[in-house]
Protein backbone atom coordinates (compact mmCIF):
# COMPACT_ATOMS: atom_id res chain seq x y z
CA UNK A 1 0.00 0.00 0.00
CA UNK A 2 1.35 3.03 -0.18
CA UNK A 3 -0.01 6.99 0.58
CA UNK A 4 0.62 9.72 -0.76
CA UNK A 5 0.67 13.01 1.75
CA UNK A 6 -0.44 16.52 -0.12
CA UNK A 7 0.64 19.49 1.25
CA UNK A 8 -0.39 22.81 0.31
CA UNK A 9 1.94 25.38 1.34
CA UNK A 10 1.62 29.28 1.21
CA UNK A 11 3.69 31.57 3.57
CA UNK A 12 4.12 29.04 6.34
CA UNK A 13 7.53 29.36 7.22
CA UNK A 14 6.45 29.41 10.88
CA UNK A 15 5.17 26.25 10.89
CA UNK A 16 6.49 24.53 8.35
CA UNK A 17 9.09 22.62 10.03
CA UNK A 18 6.65 21.25 12.64
CA UNK A 19 4.92 19.87 10.46
CA UNK A 20 7.20 18.06 7.65
CA UNK A 21 9.06 16.87 11.36
CA UNK A 22 5.73 15.38 12.45
CA UNK A 23 5.51 13.19 9.20
CA UNK A 24 8.39 12.68 7.77
CA UNK A 25 9.91 9.98 9.96
CA UNK A 26 6.46 8.02 9.51
CA UNK A 27 7.39 7.38 6.15
CA UNK A 28 7.66 3.69 4.43
CA UNK A 29 9.80 3.12 1.95
CA UNK A 30 6.61 3.42 -0.97
CA UNK A 31 4.74 6.63 0.95
CA UNK A 32 5.52 9.99 -0.70
CA UNK A 33 5.10 13.60 0.69
CA UNK A 34 3.73 15.95 -2.09
CA UNK A 35 4.46 19.50 -1.29
CA UNK A 36 3.07 22.19 -3.40
CA UNK A 37 4.31 26.24 -2.80
CA UNK A 38 1.90 28.38 -4.25
CA UNK A 39 4.72 31.49 -4.33
CA UNK A 40 4.98 32.02 -1.05
CA UNK A 41 6.63 35.65 -0.34
CA UNK A 42 8.35 34.19 3.17
CA UNK A 43 11.21 31.80 3.32
CA UNK A 44 8.49 28.39 2.67
CA UNK A 45 9.97 27.96 -0.53
CA UNK A 46 13.37 27.46 0.85
CA UNK A 47 12.21 25.31 3.46
CA UNK A 48 10.49 23.02 1.11
CA UNK A 49 13.59 23.02 -1.15
CA UNK A 50 15.66 22.03 2.30
CA UNK A 51 13.68 18.69 2.66
CA UNK A 52 13.41 17.97 -0.53
CA UNK A 53 17.24 17.57 -0.73
CA UNK A 54 17.48 15.62 2.62
CA UNK A 55 14.38 13.19 1.49
CA UNK A 56 13.74 11.40 -1.22
CA UNK A 57 10.31 10.51 -0.20
CA UNK A 58 9.38 14.66 -0.34
CA UNK A 59 8.29 16.05 -4.15
CA UNK A 60 8.41 19.56 -4.29
CA UNK A 61 6.32 21.09 -6.73
CA UNK A 62 6.55 25.29 -7.21
CA UNK A 63 4.06 28.10 -8.69
CA UNK A 64 5.70 30.48 -9.84
CA UNK A 65 2.53 32.98 -9.35
CA UNK A 66 -0.48 32.66 -7.01
CA UNK A 67 -2.85 30.44 -8.01
CA UNK A 68 -5.07 29.65 -5.13
CA UNK A 69 -6.02 26.61 -2.72
CA UNK A 70 -7.96 24.59 -5.33
CA UNK A 71 -5.29 24.84 -8.32
CA UNK A 72 -2.91 23.76 -5.68
CA UNK A 73 -5.22 20.35 -4.69
CA UNK A 74 -5.87 19.70 -8.00
CA UNK A 75 -2.09 19.77 -9.05
CA UNK A 76 -1.32 17.55 -5.89
CA UNK A 77 -3.94 14.95 -7.40
CA UNK A 78 -2.49 15.16 -10.76
CA UNK A 79 0.97 14.38 -9.11
CA UNK A 80 0.09 11.56 -6.51
CA UNK A 81 0.67 8.12 -7.35
CA UNK A 82 -0.72 6.59 -3.89
CA UNK A 83 -3.71 4.06 -3.66
CA UNK A 84 -4.70 6.45 -0.66
CA UNK A 85 -4.55 10.50 -0.52
CA UNK A 86 -4.21 12.21 2.96
CA UNK A 87 -4.22 15.63 3.02
CA UNK A 88 -2.42 18.11 5.73
CA UNK A 89 -2.34 21.56 6.39
CA UNK A 90 1.06 23.75 6.58
CA UNK A 91 0.31 25.03 9.77
CA UNK A 92 -0.81 21.65 11.48
CA UNK A 93 1.06 18.76 12.68
CA UNK A 94 0.34 15.42 13.53
CA UNK A 95 0.71 12.86 15.71
CA UNK A 96 3.80 10.28 16.16
CA UNK A 97 1.43 7.48 15.24
CA UNK A 98 -0.47 8.68 12.64
CA UNK A 99 0.48 7.15 9.55
CA UNK A 100 1.55 3.31 11.43
CA UNK A 101 -2.37 3.50 12.30
CA UNK A 102 -4.04 4.58 9.54
CA UNK A 103 -2.30 2.13 7.50
CA UNK A 104 -2.93 -0.68 10.14
CA UNK A 105 -6.53 -0.21 9.69
CA UNK A 106 -6.71 0.90 6.25
CA UNK A 107 -5.06 -2.94 6.15
CA UNK A 108 -7.47 -4.84 8.39
CA UNK A 109 -10.81 -2.42 6.34
CA UNK A 110 -10.36 -1.81 3.25
CA UNK A 111 -11.99 0.92 3.34
CA UNK A 112 -12.88 3.15 0.85
CA UNK A 113 -12.38 5.85 3.47
CA UNK A 114 -11.09 6.33 6.98
CA UNK A 115 -11.53 9.30 8.84
CA UNK A 116 -10.15 10.10 12.39
CA UNK A 117 -10.57 12.56 15.74
CA UNK A 118 -8.56 15.70 15.57
CA UNK A 119 -6.94 18.00 18.52
CA UNK A 120 -8.02 22.33 18.01
CA UNK A 121 -5.27 24.04 18.96
CA UNK A 122 -5.98 27.76 19.65
CA UNK A 123 -2.69 29.52 21.49
CA UNK A 124 -1.59 27.05 24.43
CA UNK A 125 -5.60 25.61 24.62
CA UNK A 126 -6.04 21.70 23.17
CA UNK A 127 -9.26 20.93 22.57
CA UNK A 128 -9.96 17.06 21.40
CA UNK A 129 -12.69 16.69 18.65
CA UNK A 130 -14.74 13.49 18.92
CA UNK A 131 -17.23 11.57 16.05
CA UNK A 132 -18.90 9.26 17.62
CA UNK A 133 -18.25 7.06 20.79
CA UNK A 134 -16.28 4.04 19.63
CA UNK A 135 -14.26 3.01 16.33
CA UNK A 136 -16.54 1.22 13.27
CA UNK A 137 -17.74 0.74 10.36
CA UNK A 138 -19.88 3.48 9.30
CA UNK A 139 -23.47 3.19 6.55
CA UNK A 140 -23.24 4.98 3.84
CA UNK A 141 -26.75 5.69 4.62
CA UNK A 142 -26.05 7.06 7.60
CA UNK A 143 -22.38 8.98 7.14
CA UNK A 144 -24.27 10.93 4.57
CA UNK A 145 -26.96 12.16 6.46
CA UNK A 146 -24.40 13.65 8.81
CA UNK A 147 -22.26 15.08 6.07
CA UNK A 148 -25.96 16.73 4.75
CA UNK A 149 -26.33 18.61 8.33
CA UNK A 150 -22.58 19.22 8.48
CA UNK A 151 -22.63 16.98 12.08
CA UNK A 152 -19.06 16.00 11.84
CA UNK A 153 -17.58 19.10 9.65
CA UNK A 154 -16.34 18.74 6.11
CA UNK A 155 -12.26 18.67 6.66
CA UNK A 156 -9.97 16.67 4.36
CA UNK A 157 -7.05 16.47 6.74
CA UNK A 158 -9.22 14.13 8.75
CA UNK A 159 -10.39 12.05 5.76
CA UNK A 160 -8.14 9.30 3.92
CA UNK A 161 -10.14 7.96 0.84
CA UNK A 162 -8.80 6.16 -2.48
CA UNK A 163 -7.41 8.25 -5.13
CA UNK A 164 -9.77 6.48 -7.52
CA UNK A 165 -12.66 8.47 -5.65
CA UNK A 166 -11.32 12.00 -7.17
CA UNK A 167 -11.51 10.56 -10.68
CA UNK A 168 -14.57 12.96 -11.59
CA UNK A 169 -14.34 15.22 -8.55
CA UNK A 170 -12.45 18.70 -9.02
CA UNK A 171 -11.65 21.56 -6.46
CA UNK A 172 -13.60 24.38 -8.02
CA UNK A 173 -10.93 27.46 -9.09
CA UNK A 174 -14.08 30.16 -9.43
CA UNK A 175 -14.37 30.15 -5.28
CA UNK A 176 -12.13 31.33 -2.78
CA UNK A 177 -12.85 29.64 0.43
CA UNK A 178 -14.69 26.39 1.28
CA UNK A 179 -13.27 24.06 -1.24
CA UNK A 180 -13.48 20.87 1.18
CA UNK A 181 -17.11 21.59 1.79
CA UNK A 182 -17.67 22.24 -1.81
CA UNK A 183 -16.28 18.47 -3.02
CA UNK A 184 -16.87 16.58 0.73
CA UNK A 185 -20.41 15.39 0.08
CA UNK A 186 -19.39 14.28 -3.53
CA UNK A 187 -16.35 12.14 -2.36
CA UNK A 188 -18.09 10.33 0.25
CA UNK A 189 -20.98 9.68 -2.50
CA UNK A 190 -18.19 8.26 -4.66
CA UNK A 191 -17.37 5.35 -1.99
CA UNK A 192 -19.14 2.49 -0.25
CA UNK A 193 -17.09 1.70 2.25
CA UNK A 194 -16.25 4.11 5.67
CA UNK A 195 -14.20 3.46 8.73
CA UNK A 196 -14.67 5.49 11.65
CA UNK A 197 -11.35 5.33 13.71
CA UNK A 198 -11.66 7.03 17.51
CA UNK A 199 -7.82 8.41 17.75
CA UNK A 200 -6.56 11.66 18.04
CA UNK A 201 -4.20 11.66 14.92
CA UNK A 202 -4.09 15.59 13.91
CA UNK A 203 -3.56 19.14 15.52
CA UNK A 204 -5.34 21.62 14.13
CA UNK A 205 -3.64 24.66 14.84
CA UNK A 206 -6.40 28.36 14.93
CA UNK A 207 -5.20 31.03 13.39
CA UNK A 208 -6.54 34.42 13.11
CA UNK A 209 -6.74 34.88 9.95
CA UNK A 210 -8.75 37.67 9.32
CA UNK A 211 -11.95 38.45 6.82
CA UNK A 212 -11.70 40.88 3.91
CA UNK A 213 -13.17 44.04 3.89
CA UNK A 214 -16.04 42.29 1.68
CA UNK A 215 -17.50 40.42 4.87
CA UNK A 216 -20.98 40.15 3.31
CA UNK A 217 -19.44 38.66 0.03
CA UNK A 218 -18.06 35.84 1.77
CA UNK A 219 -21.12 35.04 3.82
CA UNK A 220 -22.76 35.29 0.88
CA UNK A 221 -20.13 33.03 -1.26
CA UNK A 222 -20.74 30.45 1.92
CA UNK A 223 -24.59 30.45 1.92
CA UNK A 224 -24.05 29.71 -1.87
CA UNK A 225 -21.79 26.70 -1.73
CA UNK A 226 -24.45 25.15 1.28
CA UNK A 227 -27.30 25.96 -1.21
CA UNK A 228 -25.35 23.75 -3.52
CA UNK A 229 -24.56 21.30 -1.57
CA UNK A 230 -28.34 20.94 -0.78
CA UNK A 231 -29.33 20.82 -4.12
CA UNK A 232 -26.91 17.51 -4.53
CA UNK A 233 -27.80 15.78 -1.93
CA UNK A 234 -31.71 16.58 -3.02
CA UNK A 235 -31.03 15.12 -6.12
CA UNK A 236 -28.87 11.86 -5.19
CA UNK A 237 -29.91 11.36 -1.74
CA UNK A 238 -33.56 11.16 -1.71
CA UNK A 239 -34.03 9.58 1.41
CA UNK A 240 -32.10 11.96 3.21
CA UNK A 241 -35.16 14.51 4.92
CA UNK A 242 -35.38 18.29 4.14
CA UNK A 243 -34.38 19.52 7.38
CA UNK A 244 -30.93 17.35 7.54
CA UNK A 245 -29.97 18.75 4.27
CA UNK A 246 -31.12 22.46 5.28
CA UNK A 247 -29.20 22.66 8.17
CA UNK A 248 -26.17 24.77 6.82
CA UNK A 249 -28.42 26.41 4.68
CA UNK A 250 -30.09 27.83 7.55
CA UNK A 251 -27.06 28.64 9.63
CA UNK A 252 -25.38 29.97 6.75
CA UNK A 253 -28.60 32.15 5.87
CA UNK A 254 -28.51 33.84 9.35
CA UNK A 255 -24.94 35.58 8.50
CA UNK A 256 -26.77 37.27 5.96
CA UNK A 257 -29.80 38.91 7.87
CA UNK A 258 -30.25 42.48 7.03
CA UNK A 259 -28.65 42.35 3.91
CA UNK A 260 -29.56 42.36 -0.20
CA UNK A 261 -28.06 38.87 -1.02
CA UNK A 262 -31.16 36.98 -0.08
CA UNK A 263 -34.45 37.74 -1.80
CA UNK A 264 -37.16 38.14 0.57
CA UNK A 265 -39.52 34.84 -0.58
CA UNK A 266 -35.82 32.80 0.05
CA UNK A 267 -36.05 34.52 3.34
CA UNK A 268 -39.82 33.45 4.28
CA UNK A 269 -39.07 29.93 3.05
CA UNK A 270 -36.28 30.08 5.67
CA UNK A 271 -38.54 31.08 8.26
CA UNK A 272 -41.01 28.76 8.08
CA UNK A 273 -38.41 25.66 7.84
CA UNK A 274 -37.06 27.13 11.12
CA UNK A 275 -40.89 27.36 12.90
CA UNK A 276 -41.48 24.02 10.98
CA UNK A 277 -38.54 22.58 12.84
CA UNK A 278 -37.70 24.41 15.45
CA UNK A 279 -37.04 21.44 18.19
CA UNK A 280 -34.85 19.66 15.79
CA UNK A 281 -32.51 22.75 15.05
CA UNK A 282 -32.50 23.44 18.77
CA UNK A 283 -31.98 19.50 19.91
CA UNK A 284 -28.57 19.65 17.22
CA UNK A 285 -25.52 19.26 19.97
CA UNK A 286 -23.45 19.82 16.87
CA UNK A 287 -25.24 23.44 16.48
CA UNK A 288 -23.44 25.74 19.20
CA UNK A 289 -25.63 28.17 22.08
CA UNK A 290 -24.56 31.40 19.50
CA UNK A 291 -26.08 29.65 16.56
CA UNK A 292 -29.32 28.52 17.70
CA UNK A 293 -29.56 32.14 19.29
CA UNK A 294 -29.50 33.14 16.05
CA UNK A 295 -31.87 30.32 14.18
CA UNK A 296 -34.79 32.06 17.11
CA UNK A 297 -33.80 35.04 16.19
CA UNK A 298 -34.32 34.58 12.53
CA UNK A 299 -37.11 32.73 13.07
CA UNK A 300 -39.02 35.37 14.49
CA UNK A 301 -37.64 38.02 11.89
CA UNK A 302 -34.30 38.61 10.01
CA UNK A 303 -34.54 42.34 11.16
CA UNK A 304 -34.31 41.88 14.39
CA UNK A 305 -31.13 39.71 14.02
CA UNK A 306 -29.68 42.32 12.17
CA UNK A 307 -30.65 44.64 14.21
CA UNK A 308 -29.23 42.79 17.78
CA UNK A 309 -26.31 41.85 15.61
CA UNK A 310 -25.29 46.01 14.79
CA UNK A 311 -26.49 46.71 18.43
CA UNK A 312 -24.16 44.05 20.06
CA UNK A 313 -20.90 45.39 17.45
CA UNK A 314 -21.15 48.94 19.04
Amino acid sequence: MKLSVIIPVYNAEKYLNKCLDSIIPQLEINDEIILINDASVDNSLLICQRYVKKYNKVILINNKENKGIAYVRNLGLKYATGDYILWIDSDDWVSNKYLPVIKKYLEETNSDILIFDYTEVNNQIYKYKAYKEKSGFISKKNIMIDIAQDSFMSLLWRTVAKKNLYKNIEFPQKIQMMEDFYIYHKLFYEAKTFFYLKDNLYFYRILEKSLSHKKEQNFYEIYRISLEREKFIREYCSYIEERYRMVPVVINACLLSGTNYILRREQIRIRKLIIKNVKFFISRKYINKKKKFQLLMYMISPSLLSFIRRILKK
